[in-house]
C-alpha cells in the first residue's frame, strides 16, 4: 500500500474564510498537538500586500520554531488561476471575473463550490502543475508574492498530497 493514507482519517480540511496573517494565527491557535503539517491556502484578493507578503515569511519562521511544518499555497489574484491552469497556461494578470469567464469556456458549469470540481480536473492536474511551475519560474527569486501576478503555489500542496496516492 506504500504511502497511501486514508484522507478522512489523516487530512482535515477547514474553510474558515480568513485572510493571510489571520489564517496563520487561527492555525496556530487551533492546530492539535501532534499535527505535523499545516497548509494555508489563500488568495491575494483585496488583502493588503504587506499581509500577503508577510504570511509566507511568518509561516517559515514558525516552522523553524515548532514541530509542525506551516506551508503556504497562495494564489495571486485568486484560486481560479489554479483551476484555469488545468486547461491553458496564462501569463496575463486578469480579474477574477475574467478567470471565471475563461474557465467556463472549458468547464461551463464551473463555480467555486461545485461538488464535481475535483473529478472534472483530476485528469489534467499534471498540466496544471506544469503550468504553475512555469509561471512561478518567470519571476525573480527576490520578487514579493504580491508582485507575482499571476502566480499560484497551490501546485505545491497538490504535489504534497500526490505523494500519498
Amino acid at each position: 500500500m506504500g504511502n497511501r493514507i486514508e484522507m478522512s482519517e489523516r487530512v482535515t480540511i477547514s474553510g474558515i474564510g480568513r485572510s493571510t496573517t489571520s489564517l496563520l494565527q487561527y492555525a496556530l491557535a487551533n492546530v492539535s498537538p501532534g499535527v505535523s503539517v499545516v497548509w494555508l491556502v489563500y488568495d491575494h484578493d483585496d488583502f493588503p500586500s504587506q499581509q500577503f507578503n508577510e504570511t509566507p515569511k511568518m509561516a517559515a519562521a514558525l516552522s523553524r520554531k515548532h514541530t509542525t511544518q506551516y506551508n503556504v499555497a497562495w494564489s495571486n489574484e485568486c484560486f481560479e488561476l489554479w483551476v484555469l491552469l488545468h486547461f491553458i497556461p496564462l501569463e496575463a494578470n486578469i480579474s477574477r471575473e475574467e478567470y471565471i469567464s475563461k474557465i467556463r469556456g472549458y468547464y461551463p458549469e464551473y463555480h467555486k463550490s461545485a461538488e464535481d470540481v475535483f473529478s472534472r480536473l483530476k485528469d489534467s492536474v499534471g498540466t496544471a502543475i506544469f503550468n504553475a511551475k512555469m509561471l512561478e519560474g518567470k519571476y525573480d527569486k527576490s520578487c514579493t508574492p504580491s508582485n507575482m501576478a499571476p502566480c499560484t503555489l497551490v501546485y505545491r500542496l497538490v504535489e504534497d498530497l500526490l505523494r500519498y496516492t
